[in-house]
């Protein structure tokens, strides 16, 4: 699904975060490697090399973005938002797809 603001995301995300255990920060810039899945959509392998600033990043329904370690089940993956410059589309990329820059 793309996006052209974050309040257009369905899914529950965090905004201006400052957890130091995420993979990126808000308002990191990312590179999208898809060499990394086989199972991702079109629009994001059609971003593959492509540079983007994160905006937003998935949480749980307590609003922390990781895992409890006493339910390892709840949550697998993180993913981020990230929002490419050029029209500003958003995508929701899981975060191994994603290096820092």
């Amino acid at each position: 699904m793309t996006y052209t603001s974050v309040g257009q995301i369905k899914a529950r995300v965090k905004t201006r975060w400052k957890t130091p255990q995420c993979k990126f920060a808000y308002k990191q810039q990312v590179r999208v490697n898809t060499r990394r899945a086989d199972y991702l959509s079109v629009p994001i392998e059609e971003r593959d090399g492509d540079v983007g600033v994160v905006v937003a990043v998935s949480c749980l329904p307590s609003g922390n973005i990781r895992n409890q370690e006493m339910d390892p089940v709840t949550r697998m993956w993180t993913k981020y938002y990230v929002q490419f410059p050029g029209g500003g589309e958003i995508l929701g990329i899981h975060s191994h797809c994603l290096e820092s820059l």
